[in-house]
């Protein structure tokens, strides 16, 4: 592997940011490390297409004082099919030949929580924060999910023996804060094999469009209010533990047909406690079935840009509450461990290790 320049971004439905980080070969390996002055954020739906978004970010100053970069990968919110993504926040398709046309370079496209899983294989770049403790079980698969405009989820499995590979999957460590000094890998943890191994034990999901449980009478009316607000038949997952989700729960306590931003409605929630209420014992429900849905005792990730910006939502007692609640299976969730990733541009990060697999050996 030579060392490069990679281009990376985390799409949003509301934001995008993008990214560059360095891979400079050392005498003991490789250092992955972001340049701090390249990041910036374009609005999503400001723009028409995503060749009219790249062509934004290709002709902004702070991207163009780096050069071309030698390869980009791209987290988009929603399955990857071909090199297509239909993101179902975002009113146009995302392709893989656009990013490659646009900037004549190796690229590709991944599900956003498929980047923030691979940042959880190297758990000192996510600033973790805890929420529960408890213990990890080794051998059993871990789990990130976490609300932004939609509900996303991925499944990290334990290491997969590879016959090239031996076994064996990336130890790296930090030295310092990730932000700071880098992510230090090994040539073998860089080698075509090794990365096989780390793409393969990180599976997408796109659970956030499955039906929401609701429970109790109190619960449903909230279900009927959200399924006549937004004209739908289902309420997914989406409509319960996300920015629109919030809006929906706010509304419907306060009586209002009409739904504030989300970010308007932030700022009332230190005088409206039942709305983060619901949304804390919302996102528990969510984090514990998804556990148990995937038997993920290796512990719990959350990310996503509510949990950043809303005070008081990690430490909320109906989070933990909801997500240790079983009548079945508590002893598996009393010991599961849970907290929240509190790097921002952990997704920026996850997307620079899948990079590493495009930059030319």
């Amino acid at each position: 592997m030579k060392s490069g320049l990679l281009l990376t971004a985390d799409i949003g439905g509301t934001f995008s940011r993008f990214a560059l980080f360095r891979l400079e070969e050392q005498s003991a390996g490789f250092c992955l490390s972001l340049e701090k002055r390249s990041k910036i954020t374009l609005s999503t739906l400001e723009f028409g297409s995503f060749t009219e978004l790249l062509r934004s970010l290709q002709t902004s100053e702070v991207f163009s004082a780096y050069g071309r970069p030698d390869c980009a990968a791209m987290a988009v919110p929603g399955p990857v099919d071909d090199g297509i993504c239909l993101a179902p926040n975002i009113p146009w398709p995302l392709r893989r030949r656009e990013l490659e046309d646009c900037f004549r370079i190796p690229a590709d496209l991944l599900n956003d929580f498929a980047a923030q899983g691979l940042a959880c294989l190297f758990p000192s770049i996510l600033d973790l924060r805890p929420i529960l403790a408890g213990r990890p079980r080794p051998g059993f698969s871990a789990a990130v999910l976490g609300a932004g405009t939609g509900l996303g989820k991925a499944q990290i499995l334990p290491v997969i023996p590879d016959a090239e590979d031996g076994g064996t999957a990336p130890s790296s460590s930090l030295s310092g804060k990730a932000e700071d000094m880098g992510l230090f890998l090994s040539s073998h943890e860089c080698s075509p094999a090794a990365r096989r191994t780390m793409f393969r034990r990180v599976l997408p999901s796109e659970g956030g469009h499955a039906l929401f449980p609701f429970r109790g009478e109190e619960e449903a009316a909230f279900e009927a209010f959200a399924r006549r607000v937004s004209g739908r038949r289902d309420v997914i997952g989406d409509m319960a533990v996300s920015g629109y989700a919030l809006s929906l729960i706010h509304a419907f306590h306060n009586g209002l047909d009409q739904l504030l931003p989300p970010e308007q409605v932030g700022p009332l929630l230190q005088e409206q406690p039942l709305v983060l209420e619901w949304f804390a014992r919302f996102l528990g429900r969510a984090s514990r079935n998804f556990a148990l849905e995937t038997l993920a005792l290796g512990g719990i990730y959350l990310s996503g840009g509510m949990i950043g910006r809303l005070p008081g939502l990690p430490e909320h007692p109906a989070l933990g509450e909801e997500f240790r609640r079983s009548e079945n299976q508590g002893h598996l969730l009393e010991n599961l461990p849970l907290a929240w990733i509190g790097n921002p541009d952990a997704g920026l990060w996850g997307s620079a290790v899948y990079g590493l697999g495009l930059l030319q050996n």
